[in-house]
Formats: structure tokens, C-alpha cells, sequence
């Protein structure tokens, strides 16, 4: 049996910063061979967008690419599903693409940044500190009879000694 089969698919974000210095032509093939990066890996693309506020932008900071100095880049962002163990593939293939200047693959959540519900935290966190006083308390009722063992030793030590 594959453990494939029993991995979910997964939803990540994909941004790229392609070299800007290509013609409109190359730019939509330099983006389709990372797409395609994705769907060889049996992937799926479930958004992609290289126009506003995408598309050509001028960088923070100038990158040193392949002994070019580039101070703007082509920004694509892609939304896919893929299984885990096609990451890798995907990220080897960027890292080889002369057209990639940098590019930042995160584990895509829907529910990230929502706000938590506070009360249930709370509650979670109240079951744990009434956890740990338990804990705290059998650890003092071990240690308080302890004590008494040994004074109990040391009390026939000497009854032993005066016989």
C-alpha cells in the first residue's frame, strides 16, 4: 500500500519574483513554466494573478541576480493544491529557473488571522493550571510522607541501638 493515498492534498501560496527585463511574450512563458511546475507535480492552480496590484514593481532593496544587479521585478502569485511530497519537487524546479529571481512558498490556511474565541482559550488554559495544582498537590502529599518514613527508620535505629 502507498502511505500517499492516505495524505490529503494540501493549499499552499506560491509568490514569484520573475526577471523584468524579458519581453511581454517570454514574461507569459517564464509564468506558465512555473505553473507548470505545479500541474507535473499533479497539482492543481486554483488562482493565479500577475496583474494589479501584481505585475511589475519596483523591489525594497536591489538583488543580485546571476551577476545582474535588478532593482524591479514581475511579482506572480499563485494559489494551488498539491500533496506534501510534491514540495520538494516544485521548489527544486524554482531554484533551477534562470527567470526566478526569488520566490516564497507558504502552507496556504483560509482560517489564518480570524480572531479566536477568547472564552474557549480561557477555558482550555483553566483546564491546564487545574491540571498541573493536581499534579502539584499529590507531589506535596508524597513528599510530606516521606518525612514520616524516614523518622519512622531513624525511631527503630534507635530502639535497635538501645536494645
Amino acid at each position: 500500500m502507498e502511505t500517499s493515498q492516505y495524505i490529503k492534498a494540501r493549499q499552499y501560496e506560491l509568490m514569484v519574483i520573475l526577471v523584468p527585463d524579458q519581453p511581454e511574450a517570454e514574461m507569459q512563458a517564464a509564468v506558465e513554466a512555473f505553473v507548470g511546475y505545479i500541474t507535473d507535480e499533479n497539482g492543481t492552480i486554483d488562482s493565479l494573478s500577475t496583474d494589479s496590484p501584481w505585475g511589475r514593481r519596483r523591489l525594497a532593496y536591489t538583488i543580485r541576480h546571476e551577476g545582474v544587479d535588478y532593482r524591479d521585478g514581475f511579482y506572480a502569485l499563485a494559489y494551488f493544491t498539491a500533496m506534501p511530497d510534491a514540495i520538494s519537487n516544485i521548489e527544486r524546479e524554482l531554484k533551477l529557473d534562470t527567470n526566478v529571481i526569488r520566490y516564497l512558498l507558504l502552507s496556504y490556511d483560509e482560517n489564518m488571522g480570524e480572531k479566536v474565541d477568547e472564552t474557549a482559550v480561557e477555558a482550555e488554559d483553566e483546564e491546564a493550571e487545574a491540571e498541573v495544582e493536581v499534579t502539584e498537590e499529590v507531589a506535596e502529599e508524597a513528599t510530606a510522607e516521606e518525612p514520616v518514613a524516614e523518622e519512622e527508620a531513624a525511631a527503630d535505629e534507635e530502639d535497635a541501638v538501645a536494645e
